[in-house]
């Protein structure tokens, strides 16, 4: 068997393995890179738009390697933004039906949100982290932590951008 077999046989295993709130770490760390090593463009891009792939590169700090895949298939950030944010949107969307509930979308907005910020994106960081704002708002008491968190989240991006009458 050649490289490039082995590659695709471990490519389908990995993708088999995923499902809805089903993708293990070994996943995120080894089917991107897979994919990557294929050069198929539209394949990697469909994977490292899968939200649960990109919270937990998120999460593990790996924004930088996420980035990489990116240039990988031709997307400038802002490219970038749009499509996670319309995935997001899409998963806000399917809220409510299945095992996806609310204060999942907001944590996806909110890793959104300091994703982009971390990046320097402001204007597209803000309607992420307002919108995780605004669910957890309307799910959670007013003093639950993660409300909070929302909150501050929000004043260090107005901060950040110098507008501090706003934060």
């Amino acid at each position: 068997e050649s490289v490039s077999d082995v590659r695709h046989k471990l490519i389908q295993y990995f993708q088999h393995l995923m499902g809805p709130g089903k993708v293990s770490s070994r996943t995120v760390d080894e089917l991107p890179w897979l994919i990557n090593q294929t050069g198929n463009k539209q394949q990697l891009e469909k994977c490292i738009l899968n939200l649960e792939i990109f919270q937990q590169m998120c999460a593990k700090g790996r924004c930088f390697e996420l980035l990489s895949y990116w240039q990988a298939v031709e997307r400038d950030k802002e490219k970038m933004a749009e499509a996670y944010f319309s995935a997001t949107k899409n998963l806000e969307t399917a809220a409510g039906h299945g095992d996806v509930s609310l204060l999942k979308v907001a944590e996806t907005y909110e890793t959104l949100g300091r994703f982009l910020r971390d990046l320097g994106l402001l204007p597209q960081a803000l309607p992420a982290l307002q919108r995780a704002l605004e669910i957890r708002e309307t799910d959670l008491d007013p003093d639950d932590p993660l409300v909070a968190r929302s909150l501050h989240l929000l004043a260090g991006l107005h901060a950040q951008w110098r507008k501090y009458t706003t934060a």
